[in-house]
């Protein structure tokens, strides 16, 4: 159908006590013309902590391409998400890959853009394009600032980070084989702000 409705769901349960789900309910708008294909997203995602706390946030999507003389093509694509922590960055202590748990993390907020041009003439592309991403309040084990290191516990706990920001270029190639699609990707970075985004 188009538009569509789509809502996915998720459970996750740790130590037979510890319970969150997160439902993911969007609006999709998508067509395709002979210079243009386009997608657009936008919805919300619900979570429910275990604190016994609810929170919803918003996400949107966008993509489009546009097709151009001698098999070229220019894309574009927008996402902008929100990761929630998981019971195991509130609650859970990981003995087996140290991590310890922080009970007051934020949720991370994502904004990815980016732009490419691509040559596919059939079976084989190459590509070239430019990615820029943002994000608020990472969650990763302090040990990445490079402070804290004076105890295990410090070192190894969840924290957020406040924000880091990259833009890269990057060029790509590869083939199809059927609906599987094989490629390389090697990318540069032109900026970054505080820690790398992975």
């Amino acid at each position: 159908l188009n538009p569509a409705l789509r809502m996915q769901y998720e459970f996750t349960e740790a130590n037979s006590q510890y319970k969150q789900d997160r439902e993911l309910y969007y609006l999709e708008l998508q067509d395709e013309f002979p210079f243009l294909d386009f997608r657009i997203q936008a919805g919300a995602l619900r979570n429910s902590s275990i604190f016994d706390s609810t929170e919803v946030a918003k996400t949107a999507s966008a993509n489009a391409s546009i097709h151009l003389p001698f098999h070229v093509d220019l894309r574009t694509s927008f996402k902008y998400d929100t990761r929630f922590p998981d019971i195991d960055e509130l609650k859970i202590f990981n003995r087996g890959r140290y991590a310890f748990p922080n009970k007051n993390l934020l949720p991370e907020e994502h904004t990815r853009i980016t732009g490419d041009l691509e040559w596919n003439p059939g079976g084989i592309f190459y590509g070239v394009g430019l990615r820029y991403e943002y994000a608020e309040n990472l969650i990763k084990p302090r040990w990445v600032t490079g402070s804290g290191l004076e105890s295990i516990e410090s070192a190894y706990q969840w924290i957020n980070l406040h924000n880091a920001e990259a833009l890269d270029w990057y060029v790509a190639a590869g083939f199809a084989l059927g609906n599987w699609q094989f490629y390389l990707e090697r990318e540069q970075k032109l900026s970054k702000q505080n820690r790398p985004i992975d």
